[in-house]
């Protein structure tokens, strides 16, 4: 009974078998797994980025600083916890910003580093396996995210990290699968990349069940046959996605050129295989050690197991994802994001390496010239952002690698001299932009002519600045805008669309889109729109009346008499205005609304500074 209960025991942990080291002394290896923790921690407080050109780290403090809502829906969450954590905070706007990132991205590293020494110390019976495995994780290249990383993604990073490492236990039996939503939801809650985690769960909780039973039992033509019709589905499904809407064009890289084409940037194309490529070099730089030394192990010793499986589904969802997705700003300079997709493979490849029987401990050769390569590369991407000049290079050399996807990511760079009052270099850096970018001139020239309604002519440099860059949002959301001033709205609905799926953020074009339906009578559609540009400028006043006039023709009149109110409180809003509301309220016998529109003009008439036409009589209120 006793040889039996140990068979058992074996099978259960899947062929781990612990290499027990007699002169291991467990109080050594726990003391050096905090004091490796106590160590990353001091040099996530001690060593925070200094520069935040990769991804959208000024803009990203700047909205924080500006107390604006987040208008990404896909990270709200971590966008709310950032404002909470903000809130709390005292100091200066722009620092206290700062500082809210900071905080956020240190907190969320120690979390994972003290979630992962614990977790993994349930995973393997021996505790020098369970710190090599902890080392592997902790020197993988999404690290930088926890040194003072000013982005949305450090908390939902260790939640993913968190998420794999309770899988694996609960693959083991070591924990009930129900701890898996505690991770989970938080991830799905930080970013809405966190679903894609939910392939994996699922596996997990549906594997044991009759439906999941059967479907192993399959043979392996069938299950070939099953996997076949599953991809050619997906093919179908991305082609209709993809032109569903201009966001997910956008979105998402198309199957064949198009006119939206970055240089022949495809799903398929080898530059996009490079970009991958590089990016796993990126988070993983022990990879290619580690694909050499998994090859030693026979695949058998770990196929149709429930880890591995589990495993196996989550690098392929996640890295679907990322090979997807159209990389707006450039591959490298979206890995943080983009980093989900090394965090399950990282967690794989140390996994299988470390969870070893004694005669196939070599392995661990493998596993530890990785860690040291990764902790080779790790050290100068942190150098980076802690060293100005440093980091204002690295920025460069992204300019000059991938010129055509950060043209726009130029004015970071003048900003940033600007704001170090360096006027020399903001004005050097300038001129090199409209030197590389011939449309930025194109686009200057029909801002000045738009300014002075020369709208025809306006358009002939807009048009001109659409050749050079195919995928400029402002030419076309000016271009857009030419045509609505001249009463073409079906034109100029097309052009504000192209110009949302680009920049899906830019309260201009979404006032200017409501305008068009709202001129085309779609009510409805014009309320979202102006809804959407409010969400991000709450000072548009063209929205504000835009939803002022929207209401009234619904016959929604206290909702409308609302924004005529909020648009009062405008200093620069002519008194006329407010005649022509409460004439239209008349027009439509909202009495009591067109009373208090009358006053609102009589008030803003009475100002000397706010008059703007003497001509107007206005009528005498009754009391």
């Amino acid at each position: 009974m006793a040889l039996v209960a140990v068979r058992h025991t074996r099978k259960r942990h899947y062929d781990k078998a612990s290499i027990d080291h007699p002169s291991e002394s467990r109080r050594s290896t726990s003391a050096a797994v905090w004091l490796t923790i106590v160590c990353f921690g001091l040099a996530f407080m001690l060593l925070p980025a200094g520069t935040h050109f990769l991804g959208d780290g000024y803009q990203l403090l700047a909205r924080l600083a500006a107390g604006t809502p987040s208008a990404k829906v896909w990270d709200i969450g971590a966008s709310w916890l950032h404002d909470v954590i903000y809130s709390i905070l005292p100091g200066e706007a722009g620092s206290r910003a700062l500082l809210t990132y900071r905080v956020t991205s240190v907190s969320a590293g120690l979390i994972m580093l003290v979630g992962t020494a614990l977790l993994s110390h349930r995973l393997f019976r021996s505790r020098f396996l369970a710190y090599l495995f902890s080392l592997g994780l902790w020197s993988g290249g999404y690290m930088l995210l926890f040194f003072g990383y000013v982005e949305n993604y450090s908390p939902f990073i260790a939640s993913v990290v968190l998420y794999v490492l309770v899988g694996l236990l609960a693959c083991e039996r070591k924990i009930s699968r129900l701890w898996l939503f505690v991770p989970f939801a938080l991830a799905a809650f930080l970013h809405l990349f966190g679903l894609l985690l939910l392939p994996s769960l699922l596996y997990l909780l549906l594997r044991t069940s009759r439906p999941g039973r059967a479907l192993g039992r399959l043979p392996l033509k069938s299950k070939l046959l099953l996997a076949t019709v599953l991809a050619l589905i997906s093919a179908v499904s991305y082609h209709f996605i993809y032109n569903a809407s201009y966001f997910l064009t956008f979105a998402l890289l198309p199957l064949t050129p198009d006119r939206f084409t970055i240089e022949n940037d495809t799903l398929f194309s080898f530059k996009h295989i490079l970009d991958i490529c590089n990016l796993l070099m990126l988070l993983l730089p022990g990879l290619p050690v580690l694909v050499i030394a998994l090859l030693l192990r026979p695949v058998r010793s770990y196929r149709h197991q429930p880890p591995y499986t589990f495993l196996f589904i989550l690098i392929l969802s996640t890295l679907a994802a990322v090979y997807v997705l159209n990389p707006g700003i450039g591959m490298p300079r979206n890995w943080d994001l983009f980093s989900i997709a090394g965090v399950p493979l990282a967690i794989f490849c140390f996994y299988v390496l470390l969870n070893v029987s004694r005669g196939a401990r070599p392995l661990m050769f493998g596993a530890l010239l990785a860690i040291a390569l990764n902790f080779l590369v790790l050290g100068p991407r942190v150098a980076s952002q802690v060293v100005p000049e440093l980091g204002v290079a690295h920025f460069k050399n992204y300019l000059t690698l991938d010129k055509i996807r950060n043209r726009n990511a130029r004015r970071l760079l003048v900003d940033y001299y600007r704001q170090i009052g360096d006027t020399a270099a903001a004005r050097t850096e300038q001129a090199r932009t409209q030197a590389d970018f011939p449309e930025s001139v194109h686009n200057r020239r029909a801002r000045e002519l738009m300014a002075q309604s020369q709208y025809r002519e306006a358009a002939e440099h807009l048009h001109k600045a659409m050749e050079l860059d195919p995928v400029s949002s402002d030419a076309y959301a000016n271009l857009g805008s030419c045509l609505l001033n001249e009463s073409k709205l079906d034109s100029a609905l097309v052009l504000l669309q192209i110009a949302d799926g680009l920049n899906p953020y830019n309260a201009s074009t979404l006032n200017n889109l409501g305008t068009v339906y709202l001129r085309k009578g779609d009510l409805r559609r014009a309320e979202r729109f102006f809804l959407r540009s409010l969400a991000i400028d709450s000072t548009g006043e063209n929205a504000l009346a835009g939803l002022a006039s929207a209401y009234l023709r619904l016959g929604h009149y206290d909702r409308s008499l609302h924004y005529v109110s909020v648009l009062y409180e405008r200093a620069n809003v002519s008194s006329d205005y407010f005649r022509q509301a409460g004439d239209a309220y008349v027009g439509v016998q909202a009495f009591d609304q067109a009373a208090q529109a009358y006053e609102y003009a009589v008030r803003r008439g009475l100002d000397p500074a706010y008059v703007r036409n003497q001509e107007i009589k206005f009528p005498q209120l009754r009391r």
